[in-house]
């Protein structure tokens, strides 16, 4: 049993070079094997404070995988998995004009928490006196994508102008089965019933007991069957989609000031919270 922070900290570390697998740390070997969006963002705030080179190399991966059209996917796939279900021949991207080519993602995306990360890691590097340099050359290549990709959840995820992003699947919430989608999900009526075969059920053991009832699962993918019928194209999916749902998590993300000239000085790149 853990007793005191230190022995936290240091289980916690441990946790993060166990699941590190060379470009990025995955949430579990077995049930989630591949790179998640936010859990990624959260993990190189961690690894921030450990080592930031992984730290980098986290975001850098992740955006390696973002759409033409700014969106950062909240799957990046190691083909060489196959415990998890929907994988990326599922979801199909190909599709979109906007989806990468070189690696497979999800077609959806997550809570836009990466410009918090990179915040932690310019602080911790300078805190800690180190690789200084490198960061600052990590921070000017990530500044403009973080743009492009605020600029995405701000404009085709909020054509109204609102200030707050829509969702169009619970998995983009990062709050996969809250009961706060209940109501939303039951209004989802499934047309056609998709095969497929629950991986996770499999993976873990006893994980029936955790995870959503067939019910529910069976709806989740349904919608990703719908979004790939849109061919992924956002305006149409915005016109005509059954479940969108202004969520108020994806409201915290920082506002970027789209000025390039802040990257001359890294003491004046300024991330702030929404709303300033």
């Amino acid at each position: 049993m853990i007793t005191n922070l230190d022995q936290l900290v240091k289980a916690a570390k441990s946790v993060l070079e166990g699941n590190w697998i060379g470009d990025y740390t995955i949430p579990a070997a077995t049930l989630y094997p591949h790179q998640w969006s936010w859990d990624s963002a959260f993990i190189a705030i961690g690894n921030s404070y450990f080592d930031i080179r992984k730290a980098m190399q986290e975001l850098i991966f992740l955006f390696d995988a973002q759409w033409k059209n700014g969106m950062v996917p909240h799957i990046v796939f190691n083909e060489k998995e196959k415990t998890y279900f929907p994988a990326a021949n599922f979801y199909d991207i190909t599709r979109s004009p906007n989806a990468p080519k070189h690696i497979g993602t999800s077609g959806m995306t997550q809570p836009p928490v990466h410009a918090i990360s990179c915040y932690y890691i310019y602080k911790n590097a300078i805190k800690n006196g180190e690789q200084e340099t490198q960061v600052i050359k990590f921070l000017n290549n990530m500044f403009p994508k973080l743009v492009r990709y605020h600029r995405y959840l701000m404009t085709e995820r909020d054509p109204e102008k609102s200030g707050t992003v829509t969702i169009l699947h619970p998995w983009e919430s990062g709050l996969d089965d809250s009961p706060i989608w209940d109501d939303a999900l039951s209004k989802i009526k499934i047309e056609r019933l998709i095969k497929f075969k629950r991986l996770d059920v499999i993976a873990v053991e006893g994980a029936k007991d955790t995870v959503p009832s067939d019910d529910r699962y069976n709806k989740f993918i349904y919608m990703i069957e719908l979004i790939k019928e849109f061919n992924y194209d956002e305006p149409e999916m915005y016109k005509q989609f059954p479940f969108k749902i202004k969520a108020i998590i994806l409201r915290a993300y920082p506002k970027i000031r789209e000025d390039y000239s802040l990257l001359t000085s890294l003491p004046r790149y300024e991330l702030y919270p929404s709303g300033e």
